[in-house]
């Protein structure tokens, strides 16, 4: 996965978003473009990707919201948790305050990161984030949470 050689119009998202109106947006233009488009993943890919060291899945809910529902688990591996509110500032933390702050270490820029939320729409976000701070392959869980514990 490369993001090489694109260009990012970053802009601030409305006012109405509360603390993350400090996030940034991405061209929607940007995003349309197949070749650089994060990838969809299904609850089955994350699955597998929850069990591979190489691969980061990063849920982006709120503490209380995964108090409501509980983490995306699978055979004792468990999704990380950065609220999407403080994902920007966290992917430029150092290492040591990364790991300090979210008891896991820093990903790295070329590192596969899924990204989750509800619904898709905040992991849809995360994603946008996570390009614009230079990380590589990211792919986007837009069933999230409510695709996760459907029955």
């Amino acid at each position: 996965c490369t993001n090489s050689g694109l260009k990012i119009n970053r802009q601030r998202l409305p006012p109405n978003l509360g603390d993350q109106s400090k996030l940034l947006a991405i061209n929607k233009s940007f995003f349309c473009s197949s070749s650089h488009s994060p990838a969809i993943v299904t609850k089955v890919d994350v699955q597998e990707a929850l069990k591979d060291e190489s691969t980061a899945v990063i849920d982006v809910r709120e503490q209380n919201e995964i108090l409501e529902t509980g983490h995306l688990e699978y055979e004792g591996f468990t999704a990380k948790n950065i609220p999407l509110g403080i994902l920007q500032d966290a992917l430029t933390y150092s290492e040591d305050d990364f790991l300090d702050e979210f008891g896991f270490e820093k990903p790295k820029k070329d590192r596969v990161l899924i990204f989750s939320c509800k619904s898709g729409v905040r992991s849809d976000m995360a994603c946008r984030i996570a390009i614009a701070e230079g990380y590589e392959c990211i792919k986007n869980y837009q069933g999230s949470a409510m695709d996760w514990f459907s029955y």
